[in-house]
């Protein structure tokens, strides 16, 4: 199990936040793919109002403001990503991805 917040100092056009498997490919020049748009990777946008794996996108419906704080939890046997935003897990936050069998493996955190 993981946990990590990020404090929102700035809403910016396209934040990304979630976590990665190893096998996550880090790029070190501008590019349009980020934390969730490949099969290694799970990110959640709160200006967007998007969540992304694979880099197919789900609503989602908590809109981030200068000065939440942003809780990113990982449960690996659970096969669970959940969101808090200012300590809350409460709908339209908590589980906001769900894999069947768990993860393999190791997951970082992942900002883009």
């Amino acid at each position: 199990k993981c946990y990590y917040e990020v404090t929102i100092l700035r809403v910016d056009q396209s934040p990304q936040i979630g976590f990665a498997t190893s096998e996550f490919e880090r790029v070190r020049t501008h590019t349009s793919n980020g934390t969730g748009d490949d099969d290694h990777s799970w990110g959640v946008d709160g200006s967007r109002l998007v969540l992304f794996h694979r880099g197919d996108g789900d609503k989602y419906e908590a809109k981030w403001q200068e000065g939440d704080v942003v809780g990113l939890a990982c449960d690996l046997e659970k096969g669970q990503i959940e969101v808090s935003v200012n300590g809350s897990f409460d709908s339209p936050n908590g589980v906001v991805f769900q894999r069947a069998g768990g993860y393999e493996g190791e997951m970082f955190a992942a900002l883009s």
